[in-house]
């Protein structure tokens, strides 16, 4: 299992804690439950899930829960994957020249890798040095919209909206904004 993977595991709490945001594809072994793949499942990533243009996730997508805590009987899982992203028939380069139409949730977090990129980019220079990398996936998690009739282990937060993004990153900037997901638990 991917959580036994301790010097990949390591270096990538040690990008984390120097500030690199790292976003990565949770896979395309959906559309069970427990699919995710290594490195989204860690909790510092941001996890990226695959849906249709018309905003149903993808059969393909892989879902939660993370499997890290199970193994020691500490509970069920966390929520992945955190958001989504469109993932099927998009455009793209080919290999040699031209393009050609991509689907897979590794077309998707690149997109979510972009507008990560975007945001830290709009910053004032003066403080671009100062963002966290934790931040950057807290606003992108807060600015989204969930997806109707799915739960949070199949589409996270559900699909990001940067305008938004961008708002509550610069509030947190001015006032240290703090918030959790879920928002709230029904017992």
């Amino acid at each position: 299992p991917d959580y036994l993977d301790k010097p990949f595991v390591e270096k990538i709490r040690e990008l984390i804690s120097n500030n690199i945001v790292i976003v990565s594809a949770v896979g395309n072994s959906g559309p069970h439950y427990g699919t995710l793949m290594n490195p989204a499942d860690d909790p510092a990533v941001i996890g990226v899930g695959g849906i249709t243009k018309s905003h149903d996730i993808a059969r393909f997508s892989s879902r939660g829960m993370t499997t890290w805590e199970i193994h020691d009987g500490l509970g069920y899982g966390r929520v992945k994957p955190d958001v989504m992203m469109y993932s099927e028939n998009l455009v793209g380069s080919a290999i040699m020249t031209g393009c050609r139409r991509l689907s897979g949730t590794s077309v998707a977090s690149p997109i979510i890798a972009g507008a990560a990129a975007l945001l830290i980019s709009a910053l004032p220079s003066s403080r671009r040095h100062s963002y966290s990398s934790i931040l950057v996936k807290q606003v992108l998690i807060d600015s989204s919209q969930r997806l109707k009739g799915s739960n949070i282990f199949e589409s996270g937060a559900g699909l990001p909206d940067l305008e938004d993004a961008l708002d509550m990153l610069l509030l947190s900037h001015k006032q240290g904004v703090i918030t959790t997901y879920p928002e709230s638990l029904n017992f």
